[in-house]
C-alpha cells in the first residue's frame, strides 16, 4: 500500500515520508504503538488498526494531578473536571441547547 502525501508527512508513529510532494511514500511496516491496558492492535503502525475503541475511563494523572476525564488509549483531554469545572459545564450546556 502506498499513499500520495506531501513531503515530510508523518506516516504512522515511526517513520516519515521525505519524497516530494505526488511521489509514492513507502507506510510503516513497524508494529502498531496504538494500544492500551484493555485491547491492542495486532497489524502493522500502516495499515488499518484492528484495535477496538475501548470505552474504559482514562486512570491516568493530568498535571493538575486530578485524574483524566477521557477514554482509556486515548489521548489526555487538557480540560481538568476540577480544575476547569466552570468551563466544562458551560460547554457542555452549550452543545446540549
Amino acid at each position: 500500500i502506498v499513499l500520495h502525501v506531501a513531503r515530510s508527512v508523518r506516516i504512522g508513529a515511526h517513520s516519515k515520508c521525505l519524497k516530494k510532494c505526488g511521489d509514492l511514500c513507502n507506510l510503516c511496516t513497524e508494529p502498531c504503538p496504538w494500544q492500551c491496558p484493555h485491547y491492542s492492535c495486532s497489524k502493522r503502525c500502516g495499515g488499518f488498526c484492528d484495535r477496538p475503541r475501548c470505552d474504559e475511563r482514562c486512570l491516568n494523572r493530568l498535571p493538575c494531578g486530578h485524574v483524566c476525564i477521557g477514554l482509556c488509549g486515548e489521548r489526555c483531554p487538557d480540560k481538568c473536571r476540577i480544575c476547569d469545572y466552570e468551563e466544562l459545564r458551560k460547554i457542555s450546556s452549550d452543545v446540549l441547547v
